[in-house]
């Protein structure tokens, strides 16, 4: 948050970054942070699709690891980290920020007492008149096949699928729009 009546393309705010006071208006940034998130209470958070730190340059690199190291010591947050086997690289460029995160890789789904239960969980939620049977066998098979087992695959999957029920009017999923989804899903 900046000061009241600066804005990003203030005089102000370019004068402070001219003078070399990005560090306080950063410092300014992170005190409103603290401020904000000890009085909501917030001890936990999570970062997804830390790879993408990759795409930066060194400098918002090192912002973005900065920030994470601050959170975790100033304000004692706990944080997990998501992202592909490039996350472990991204943090690889920082020792310290490497060092307070312990890799875990989330295995594939595979065909299971597991899968079937998550199946069952995404119907109850899925806004359709009709039962799916989601769990069964052959529907097991089928979307293990078409997510390669990646729960976000699956999520995409069974809600691309959920929205051509709907429309056709069938309220259930089939076999059919789960083939179908699959060629919008890999291809938006």
């Amino acid at each position: 948050m900046l000061p009241e009546g600066w804005t990003h393309r203030s005089p102000q705010y370019e004068q402070a970054n001219d003078e070399g006071a990005g560090q306080v208006l950063r410092q300014m940034h992170r005190r409103r942070l603290a401020q904000d998130w000890t009085l909501a209470g917030i001890r936990k958070t999570r970062a997804e699709n830390v790879h993408h730190l990759l795409a930066g340059s060194y400098r918002e690199q090192r912002a973005a690891l900065n920030l994470l190291k601050y959170l975790a010591n100033d304000l004692k947050i706990s944080i997990v980290l998501v992202g592909t086997d490039d996350a472990m690289l991204a943090l690889g460029t920082d020792a310290q920020t490497r060092s307070r995160f312990t890799p875990f890789e989330i295995p594939r789904w595979r065909e299971s007492e597991g899968f079937r239960r998550l199946l069952s969980a995404f119907e109850k939620v899925l806004p359709l008149r009709r039962p799916s049977h989601l769990s069964e066998r052959s529907m097991v098979k089928l979307i293990l096949g078409c997510s390669e087992g990646l729960t976000g695959a699956v999520s995409k999957l069974l809600n691309e699928a959920a929205e051509m029920a709907i429309r056709d009017g069938s309220e259930q999923i089939s076999g059919r729009h789960i083939e179908q989804a699959i060629g919008v899903v890999a291809h938006p």
